[in-house]
């Protein structure tokens, strides 16, 4: 009887996971951006500097952080001020 190594994993000698498994790891994080901005069009964010409640397609977005309340956190640059800012999003 063969072992599992000397039969499923012979095809796998020189292989290098990490490099094999980059393109994927790439193209899901530039969905998951493309996602969040789709996500930003239909929702308002919170704007600190002047207190406005703004459409989030209108901001440059950084990042898109879930709470741990379940809320997801819009970080962006401010078009008003250009610095940047934080808010929750608003449906």
């Amino acid at each position: 009887m063969r072992s599992m190594r000397d039969s499923a994993l012979d095809d796998l000698d020189g292989v290098d996971v990490l490099q094999d498994f980059e393109p994927m790891l790439l193209e899901l994080d530039a969905r998951e951006m493309s996602e969040a901005a789709n996500e930003a069009e239909r929702d308002s964010v919170w704007l600190e500097c002047n207190g406005e409640l703004l459409d989030a397609a209108s901001v440059d977005p950084v990042e898109v952080r879930n709470s741990a309340c379940g809320f997801k956190t819009l970080a962006f640059i401010c078009p008003r001020c250009n610095e940047p800012h934080e808010s929750v999003r608003f449906r």
